[in-house]
C-alpha cells in the first residue's frame, strides 16, 4: 500500500490464525507513549556530546529493529494497534507475532509518517536555535558527605 493510502486509510487487516485482525495506525495518545517506549530503546543509538547536545545516527531499519529488539515496545505496539487484550496477546505463536508486529511496523514507523515527524524537528530546532539536552537522563549527581561529588 503506497503512504499516501496509509494516511487517507490508516488501517489494514491480516489474517492469523484463520481470524481476521485489524492492524492499525496508532491514535495520537499512544503514538506519543509509543515513541516515548522507542526513544528509551534507542540509547544506544544516541549519546550526549560534551557540550549536552545529543547525537544520533541511526536509520529506519534500526528503529525496526529496535522496537523488535524490546519486549516492552513490541508488545505494546501490537496490542495498542490491534485492539487485542494480553490473553490473546500471550496465546501467539513465534511465526504469528512477527506477522502482527511487522504489519504494526509497517503502519505507525512508515517513511511519510516519519518524514512528518523529521519535518517537526526542523520546526522546533528552528525556534529554539540554542536549545540543548541538559544531560544524560541517565546522569545523576550524588555526595558521599565529605563534600566530594560523583557523577553516575
Amino acid at each position: 500500500m503506497d503512504d499516501e493510502t496509509k494516511i487517507l486509510w490508516p488501517h489494514e487487516t491480516i489474517q492469523v490464525r484463520g481470524e481476521r485482525i485489524t492492524v492499525n495506525e496508532l491514535r495520537a495518545e499512544k503514538t506519543f507513549e509509543f515513541l516515548r517506549l522507542l526513544a528509551d530503546s534507542l540509547g544506544k543509538f544516541v549519546t550526549v556530546t560534551s557540550d549536552g547536545r545529543l547525537k544520533g545516527d541511526f536509520t529506519i531499519a534500526q528503529l525496526k529493529d529496535v522496537t523488535v529488539g524490546s519486549a516492552e515496545l513490541a508488545k505494546f505496539l501490537i496490542l495498542e494497534s490491534t485492539g487485542r487484550d494480553e490473553a490473546w496477546f500471550k496465546d501467539l505463536r513465534a511465526s504469528e507475532f512477527v506477522t502482527v508486529l511487522d504489519k504494526a511496523l509497517e503502519w505507525n514507523l512508515h517513511p511519510e509518517l516519519l518524514k512528518k515527524v523529521e519535518a517537526l524537528g526542523r520546526h522546533f530546532k528552528a525556534a529554539l536555535p540554542g536549545a540543548t539536552a541538559a544531560a544524560s537522563p541517565r546522569s545523576t549527581t550524588s555526595s558521599d558527605g565529605k563534600g566530594t561529588t560523583a557523577s553516575h
